[in-house]
């Protein structure tokens, strides 16, 4: 495995970090990694740029991430920018386990889709 993927694999790791309280009095933390999304040749990463949300008490969590083809280089190992066609794209991943399970979603007219933003209702 190269170093680009072990950084990689690194950092979706770090997108799943799941933490547990033992209500055993003894207020232990035990911490478990999982890995959101992999794909052979593709970068997925940044989740601080792109949100973080959770919903009755952590048992649904929606993770905002950058995504786009992995190239070793100096830098960041994602290839483009977000304005290209081919270039960076936004993704969520969904967990409605509390982090055990994950799906990646890449809805209608999200982010970098193409679509020019409709103007707010207020303006």
């Amino acid at each position: 495995m190269n170093r680009g993927m072990i950084w990689l694999c690194f950092g979706i790791c770090l997108m799943a970090l799941v933490c547990a309280t033992e209500s055993n009095g003894n207020n232990k933390i035990s911490m478990e990694n999982i890995i959101v999304a992999l794909e052979e040749g593709k970068f997925h990463g940044w989740p601080a740029n792109n949100g973080v949300w959770a919903w009755d008490d952590g048992q649904e969590i929606l993770v905002g991430f950058s995504y786009g083809r992995f190239v070793e280089q100096k830098g960041h190992n994602i290839e483009g920018r977000s304005e290209d066609a081919e270039g960076i794209l936004s993704r969520l991943a969904r967990s409605t386990d509390g982090g055990r399970t994950w799906m990646v979603e890449d809805p209608t007219n999200y982010v970098g889709d193409g679509i020019e933003p409709a103007p707010s209702p207020g303006n």
